[in-house]
């Protein structure tokens, strides 16, 4: 578009790059009879016949016209389908297209890349799309699972750009009446009102997130979120850490002052613009510990009693959990001075 877009639409881009070879999932938009007013719908690539990709998904009258996204990027055009067999005209065929009306596609969107939570906190958007993970997690002092390897497709959302901090708990604290978390005693609101607050447990975390109007991230957002979809290990990419990476324990400092103030290392930020996924202080998720991981079960899914995973390294945790697949647990009443949260929204 060279117009300004009208207010409710957005101009996704163009992707003439990226090479697919089957099998990952894409999303598909279009206007389906008796759908009002259009539906958004899955699939997954199967290949190329000629110039056309393939696509496997139940495809109907309606459709055709329709773009054709990987990770929030257009990579074709719906034109037709057999069954369940949907086939799409790649970009680079549109572009030729586009050309012969002097239209020049653009590898630009003109979605928000940034906005404000209700809680005046900033947050990143993290694109949808898949990423590849591998399981990792502790049980005591055992790693287990090690090695495991699957896809995770998420929905695109938004996350705080930081750990929730002291100033902005206090606000909700003074807002809702609610109890102070523990070690609020050693706090100097002054001096630390830019650091993450800790000592929260998990329904404290929850419950500031809904004041928020935003909720707690599933695991599966927190490590997109955390290492984007390129594999990389780290926030920062696969370097080992170091001391001026981000915040972690190196030499058996566990004073609670070690806290750093939100945002304070620029090693330590995600290819989406998040700060502190590595260090600082480990982040409560939304999901019930499951030691295999389920990428099918239900973040909101209950059991009582049950664990909640943790995700994160801290200022009093080693290197080993700096690792953005690190994965570990506690009961929902646990609090911990390198124990914090940010906050999610759709």
């Amino acid at each position: 578009v060279s117009d300004s877009i009208p207010d409710g639409l957005a101009a996704l881009p163009l992707d003439q790059t990226t090479q697919v070879s089957g099998g990952e999932t894409i999303t598909f938009i279009g206007f389906p009879p008796n759908l009002a007013p259009w539906t958004v719908s899955t699939g997954s690539i199967s290949g190329r016949k000629g110039p056309h990709l393939m696509f496997q998904s139940l495809v109907e009258e309606g459709h055709s016209g329709g773009p054709l996204l990987l990770d929030g990027k257009v990579i074709g055009v719906v034109t037709d389908a057999q069954g369940r067999l949907g086939y799409a005209a790649p970009t680079p065929v549109l572009a030729i297209a586009l050309k012969g009306w002097h239209v020049e596609p653009s590898g630009k969107d003109s979605l928000s890349r940034e906005i404000s939570g209700a809680d005046g906190a900033p947050m990143v958007r993290i694109p949808a799309g898949q990423f590849e993970t591998n399981l990792e997690s502790r049980s005591g002092t055992e790693n287990i699972s090690e090695g495991i390897r699957y896809t995770v497709y998420v929905e695109d959302f938004f996350i705080d750009k930081y750990e929730v901090t002291i100033e902005r708990y206090e606000k909700f604290l003074q807002v809702t009446g609610r109890k102070a978390p523990e070690y609020w005693d050693d706090i100097n609101i002054s001096r630390d009102a830019n650091r993450p607050v800790v000592g929260v447990t998990w329904p404290e975390a929850k419950a500031y997130c809904h004041w928020a109007k935003k909720r707690l991230p599933t695991e599966d957002e927190w490590e997109k979120s955390a290492r984007g979809a390129d594999g990389r290990i780290f926030p920062w990419g696969n370097d080992p850490p170091q001391s001026q990476f981000t915040n972690f324990a190196t030499f058996g400092d566990f004073e609670l002052s070690k806290l750093s103030p939100v945002g304070t290392f620029e090693k330590d930020k995600s290819p989406y613009g998040g700060y502190d996924f590595a260090g600082n202080v480990s982040e409560w998720t939304a999901d019930t510990w499951d030691e295999l991981r389920n990428p099918d079960r239900d973040a909101n899914e209950t059991v009582a009693g049950s664990s909640k995973v943790i995700r994160g390294g801290a200022w009093n945790a080693t290197d080993e959990y700096l690792r953005a697949a690190m994965r570990s647990s506690a009961s929902p009443t646990h609090t911990d001075g390198g124990l914090g949260f940010r906050c999610a929204q759709n």
